[in-house]
């Protein structure tokens, strides 16, 4: 079973949900910030314990929770007929935020090198901004992988269950986070050259009449 077998499954789950939100007037900007406030104040809490491993529970928590918001929020525009152009604008914004704010603690666990790990949320933020910057040209939103938000969000899940089922930072840790940058700079420059492929220019002939 694959990622996209699963949400039509997640789907049904949330569909209820959705329903309620929107009999009660919420917008899927509002479940945007909602969902970004819990990553938030959940990697909060992880930082200022000084992410000790019982606390990567909190992040799967978080995790979990933004998976929800996120399906949540398609649930609403694409059913309820719940979003906005604020919507959209929340959405842009909050996805990389809460991304980074669940990532950032894990450089505080002894035994992985801080340094990968800002190196690793900086480069989530630019991927997700090559996506943008396409738009700019006139290309479509990218989401092109390797490393697109779904495939991070199951390293990231995976890499805090090791972590809190005791497993210590080694190895797998430094492979992994030495990897991670490679995959993230492939997948910036995939959703650059996507986007530039996606667009057509024609380049006027000297001499041509308009």
């Amino acid at each position: 079973m694959s990622l996209t077998d699963l949400a039509p499954v997640v789907d049904a789950l949330l569909r209820p949900w959705s329903r309620r939100l929107a009999g009660h007037g919420l917008s899927a900007g509002m479940v945007t910030v909602a969902g970004t406030a819990v990553c938030l104040g959940l990697a909060a809490t992880v930082l200022v314990s000084k992410a000790p491993w019982p606390t990567m529970w909190l992040l799967i928590v978080a995790l979990a929770a933004r998976l929800a918001a996120l399906r949540l929020q398609a649930l609403l525009v694409q059913e309820q007929g719940r979003g906005s152009l604020t919507g959209r604008l929340l959405d842009v914004v909050c996805r990389p935020l809460s991304e980074v704010a669940l990532l950032w603690p894990l450089a505080l666990v002894k035994g992985i090198d801080a340094r990968l790990v800002t190196l690793c949320c900086l480069l989530t933020l630019l991927t997700e901004f090559a996506g943008l910057a396409v738009t700019v040209i006139g290309a479509e939103r990218r989401v092109d992988g390797p490393m697109d938000g779904c495939l991070r969000a199951v390293a990231l899940a995976g890499v805090c269950l090791l972590l809190g089922l005791g497993v210590g930072p080694g190895w797998w840790t430094r492979v992994w986070f030495q990897v991670l940058p490679l995959l993230l700079g492939w997948t910036i420059f995939r959703r650059l050259r996507e986007g530039l492929k996606q667009v057509v220019v024609v380049e006027p002939v000297p001499g041509a009449v308009s």
